[in-house]
């Protein structure tokens, strides 16, 4: 079964919707966050990266971003860390759900950040690799 990119936004844009502590979710470049109606935090970002395409597979490469405020004097931020790897690492649980048609990476690194977007924010930064079925076939193109 052929999976297109619209499908796997849309699965981020469930993961993000159906889980208690995320409450948005931006796809598309990280400059544009929060540019066209204000982000409520924690958010759940994504944007796809060069990818590969080799016989019958397509490697898409996401990076994912779960952030959320901190406060100006920080006496938050253990807490926002710690919250936000949490997050991270159920999205990322939820994409190795073994009904799904893709097959993400087993090791994934997680990196954190701090004050990344000047919106004063915190968290955790996972680069992932999904590997997509293609069907390789002359027949699917759409041509005369």
């Amino acid at each position: 079964m052929k999976v297109t990119l619209n499908q796997l936004i849309a699965k981020l844009q469930t993961i993000a919707t159906n889980h208690e502590q995320i409450n948005s979710f931006f796809f598309g470049d990280i400059a544009d966050l929060g540019t066209e109606s204000p982000m409520q935090y924690p958010v759940l970002f994504a944007d796809v990266a060069p990818s590969n395409f080799s016989y019958k597979v397509i490697a898409l490469n996401f990076q994912l971003m779960v952030m959320d405020i901190v406060k100006k004097d920080l006496s938050n931020e253990n807490d926002v860390m710690s919250d936000t790897l949490q997050m991270i690492e159920d999205v990322i649980i939820e994409l190795r759900n073994p009904s799904e048609v893709f097959l993400i990476q087993d090791s994934i690194t997680l990196t954190p950040f701090m004050d990344s977007q000047g919106d004063e924010v915190a968290g955790w930064t996972a680069n992932i690799t999904l590997n997509v079925p293609s069907t390789y076939n002359s027949c699917a193109i759409p041509s005369n």
